[in-house]
């Protein structure tokens, strides 16, 4: 394995109770940009989120782009972060291309997302739906449910009646996302990695839950690594790619697969072609 970049996820990966990253995951990914890797989140938190979280943990400038809402990409202005915080910058014309399809969907999305509150309803279940202008700014639509059983029962029942279409859903605890099916943490972080130049067999996704599928399933060719608290089919996804599951949970688990993956002391222990490949300049 020769990684170029190395994409996060960030609830229940790298992001402990909500705002905290340990201190060791933050040593290695300091330690694995310092070795010329490229590094991202792609989480389905806000862009704003996540550089105020890494601002906070003096990281924002480890990172090259951070992905939100699973969709829109913000690349990091190096240059304009000497002495300072960096400037954020939208990945075009990829964000503009999300935008207009999602304009076209959003109303067959909203249908579906009807559909399902029905469905809810006749099982006798409550649910809280999206604020329709949240959804339009995020391009998706949810449903909240009252379980993580209920979202994956729902989710069953609507999955299959999306397939072959434009629309596709995923779900992320008790949340069920209706989305446009061509932007996904897969085809996003495929679209970032094309944009830097990295194959997609060079990059390494973390992830801990379903809504992560497409970057850890093997689909795309991204290799990828779990940690101990990720559910067991996410785990089992990143086996049957060959991929490390962590012996240990979030942050400690994501340091454990960097140092054993891609942490420069562990180069010179490993076959020749196994490890990180510094990125031109670096």
């Amino acid at each position: 394995m020769s990684i170029e970049l190395v994409a996060f996820d960030l609830d229940g990966t790298i992001l402990e109770n909500g705002d905290t990253i340990a201190d060791e995951c933050l040593a290695a990914i300091r330690a694995v940009r310092d070795a010329g890797v490229r590094c991202v989140i792609n989480s389905g938190r806000s862009t704003d989120f996540q550089a105020e979280l890494l601002v906070r943990h003096d990281v924002l400038l480890c990172f090259d782009a951070l992905i939100g809402d699973e969709r829109w990409v913000q690349l990091v202005d190096h240059e304009s972060g000497r002495g300072g915080r960096p400037e954020l910058r939208p990945l075009e014309p990829w964000n503009s291309d999300v935008q207009r399809r999602w304009t076209a969907l959003e109303p067959m999305a909203e249908q579906w997302c009807r559909r399902l509150e029905d469905q809810s309803a006749g099982r006798g279940w409550s649910c809280r739906p999206s604020d329709p202008r949240a959804g339009r700014a995020r391009g998706m639509w949810w449903l909240t449910f009252q379980s993580a059983e209920q979202a994956l029962e729902l989710l069953d029942w609507l999955e299959p009646r999306l397939a072959g279409g434009p629309l596709a859903a995923n779900c992320n605890g008790t949340i069920v996302h209706i989305y446009d099916r061509a932007c996904d943490k897969g085809t996003t972080l495929l679209a970032l990695s094309r944009h830097f130049g990295v194959a997609a067999q060079d990059v390494l996704a973390f992830g801990d839950n379903f809504n992560d599928k497409p970057m850890l399933d093997g689909r795309y060719g991204f290799a990828a690594a779990t940690v101990a608290n990720a559910d067991p089919a996410v785990q089992e996804w990143v086996r049957c790619t060959g991929g490390p599951v962590a012996g240990r949970a979030c942050g400690a688990g994501v340091a454990d697969v960097l140092t054993d993956v891609a942490a420069p002391r562990s180069i010179r222990d490993r076959p020749a072609g196994v490890g990180i490949r510094p990125r031109p300049g670096s």
